[in-house]
C-alpha cells in the first residue's frame, strides 16, 4: 500500500514537471491579457514573460533537474496526509487535474495487469474528493476579464484609417498604453501617436501641442485638461473629434474587478433613468442637495441648461465613442454629473445663482472622514466659495480655507454603477450608486495637497469633498434619497 502511494507521488511530481512548462499561468499577466484580448503585446510590455519562459523551456538537463528538485520539495513541503493547504488556489487546481489523471491511470494499470494491491486515490488523498464535482468554467477573476475586454473593445469604437492620440503620464500602466495602441493597429488606424506629459495635472493643452492634438480624429487621455480645455471642447464640437477619458482605467489588472465588467447597457439604463427624473417642462427649476449634517446647496437650472444636458451623449446614455463629437468616460463609473459648466457652455461669464453650505463627510487627499465635531461648512454666494468656516480641528479648517475662497463649483458627481466600491474615494471621490463628490477649483493650489498627494491625477487647485448620505431633488423629483439614488427603483 505504501510503496503504490509512493509510485502515485512520483508520478504526480513528473506530470506537474512535464506539464508545468506548457501552462499560461507562467506567462506575465500583461501577455495572457493581451492574449486573450485577441491583440498583440509591445516588447516593452513582455519582457517578463520572454525571461520567465526561457528559463523554464530551458533544455539543459542540469537545470531541469534543479527545476524539478524545487518544485518537488515545494509539493512535498505542503502535501501532508490531510491535503494541501498552502498550494496557491491556480496551482492546486492544476494539481488536481493531475491527481485524478494519474488515478486514472493506475486504475487502467491494475485492471490491465491484475495487479492484486488496492491502488490509492491521490485525489482523494491529497484534496478529499470522494466524487468528481462538477466545477464551475473559470474563476470569477477570468468571468470579469473576459466581460472586461469585451466592453474595451466595444467602448473604444476605433475606424479605419484614424488618427489615434493618446495623452499619458509617466504613472500609467504601460500594458495600458499597449492595449489601446494594439486595439487600434488590429482595425487598421492611420496612426498611434503616444504623447507623454510630466503629469495628468494639465489644466489646459500646452500651446506647442495644440497642432498635435487637432491632427487626431480619436483621443485617449489622462489629462484634466480633456474635459474643460475650451481648445478641447471646440475640437469636439467643430471638428468631430471623439475623445476618452481614462481617469480610472490606469492599470490593465482592473479588468478583473466587477466594476469595469459591470454591462454597459445597464448602467446607460440608469443614467437615463436619472435624466428622466429632471423637470420636462422649459421651466426653470432648482437643484437643491441636502442631508443631516446641515448641507443644504440650491442650484438653478434654467431651461437652456436642461436643455443642453439632453444632448450629452453620457446623459442619453450613450458610452460608446463612436458619435462624432463624444466625450466618454472608461471605466463606465464616473458621472454624468447632475451638474458641471458644461450645461451653460463653460461660459466664464454665465451666472447661474448658487448658494447654500456643504458639510461634506470626507475628502479626497485626507486619511479619514471628518470627525462630527470637526465637519468643515463651505459657503457659496453668486457661484462663489465665500467662507469656510466649522469644525474644532484648526488643521482642517486652514487645509480648505486656504485656497477654497473665491473657487467656483466644477462639477457634482454621482455613480451609476452599482459595483462600484462605496468607499472607495481616490482618485476623482466615490463613484458607487447614490454617493456624492463636490468637485470645487480654488485659486491657488493646495500646498497640503501637494505634500499629501504629490501624484495626484487633478490639478492641487481641485478638491473632491464626499457624501454618502445626501438627499438630491430636482423640482419636485426625487433624484437620491439620503444617499439611494432612485433610479435604481
Amino acid at each position: 500500500m505504501r510503496k503504490a502511494e509512493d509510485l502515485s507521488l512520483f508520478l504526480l511530481a513528473i506530470l506537474w514537471l512535464y506539464c508545468y512548462p506548457s501552462r499560461v499561468y507562467s506567462l506575465h499577466q500583461s501577455n495572457n491579457i493581451t492574449r486573450i484580448c485577441g491583440i498583440r503585446s509591445s516588447t516593452k510590455s513582455i519582457t517578463t514573460a520572454t525571461a520567465t519562459t526561457n528559463i523554464i523551456n530551458d533544455t539543459d538537463a542540469p537545470h531541469r533537474r534543479r527545476q524539478f528538485a524545487t518544485t518537488y520539495d515545494e509539493i512535498m513541503k505542503s502535501t501532508t496526509r490531510r491535503g494541501l493547504p498552502s498550494i496557491e488556489p491556480r496551482y492546486r487546481k492544476l494539481l488536481q487535474k493531475m491527481a485524478t489523471a494519474v488515478d486514472h491511470w493506475l486504475e487502467k494499470q491494475q485492471k490491465c495487469w491484475k495487479i492484486p494491491l488496492p491502488v490509492p486515490k491521490i485525489a482523494t488523498i491529497l484534496f478529499h474528493t470522494k466524487k468528481k464535482t462538477k466545477q464551475l468554467p473559470g474563476s470569477d477573476k477570468a468571468k470579469h476579464l473576459k466581460a472586461s475586454i469585451q466592453q474595451f473593445r466595444k467602448v473604444f469604437a476605433i475606424r479605419p484609417g484614424e488618427k489615434v492620440l493618446l495623452l499619458t503620464d509617466p504613472l500609467l500602466d504601460p500594458r495600458v498604453i499597449d492595449a489601446v495602441r494594439s486595439l487600434a493597429n488590429e482595425r487598421g488606424a492611420a496612426s498611434v501617436t503616444v504623447y507623454e506629459g510630466e503629469s495628468t495635472r494639465y489644466v489646459a493643452i500646452p500651446e506647442h501641442l495644440r497642432p498635435l492634438v487637432a491632427n487626431a480624429t480619436f483621443v485617449v487621455s489622462t489629462w484634466f485638461a480633456s474635459v474643460f480645455d475650451p481648445f478641447c471642447q471646440k475640437l469636439r464640437r467643430q471638428e468631430g473629434q471623439r475623445w476618452i477619458k481614462i481617469t480610472l482605467f490606469r492599470n490593465l489588472d482592473l479588468w478583473q474587478t466587477p466594476m469595469a465588467s459591470y454591462p454597459l447597457e445597464i448602467v446607460s439604463e440608469l443614467v437615463q433613468a436619472t435624466q428622466r427624473l429632471y423637470p420636462d417642462h422649459d421651466e426653470p427649476f432648482m437643484l437643491r442637495i441636502t442631508d443631516p449634517r446641515g448641507t443644504d446647496l440650491r442650484i438653478p437650472f434654467s431651461a437652456a441648461m436642461r436643455q443642453r444636458m439632453r444632448t450629452d451623449n453620457r446623459w442619453r446614455g450613450h458610452n460608446v465613442a463612436d458619435e462624432d463629437g463624444c466625450y466618454v468616460h472608461y471605466l463606465p463609473v464616473h458621472g454624468p454629473n447632475l451638474y458641471d459648466p458644461f450645461m451653460f457652455g463653460n461660459d466664464p461669464n454665465y451666472q447661474v445663482g448658487i448658494s447654500g453650505i456643504i458639510r461634506p463627510q470626507w475628502s479626497v487627499g485626507l486619511d479619514y472622514p471628518f470627525a462630527e465635531d470637526d465637519v468643515p461648512e463651505i459657503e457659496f454666494q453668486n457661484d462663489r466659495v465665500v467662507a469656510v468656516r466649522g469644525g474644532n480641528n484648526t488643521i482642517t479648517k486652514k487645509i480648505f480655507q486656504d485656497f477654497l475662497l473665491n473657487g467656483t463649483l466644477e462639477e457634482l458627481g454621482c455613480g451609476h454603477n452599482p459595483k462600484a466600491p462605496r468607499f472607495d474615494i481616490y482618485p476623482a471621490g466615490p463613484n458607487s450608486v447614490g454617493s456624492l463628490h463636490f468637485g470645487i477649483n480654488g485659486l491657488v493650489e493646495s500646498e497640503y495637497f501637494k505634500r499629501a498627494m504629490p501624484d495626484w491625477e487633478e490639478p492641487h487647485v481641485h478638491a473632491d469633498l464626499v457624501c454618502y448620505d445626501c438627499t438630491v431633488t430636482a423640482g419636485n423629483n426625487v433624484i437620491v434619497d439620503g444617499g439611494y439614488l432612485m433610479s435604481l427603483e
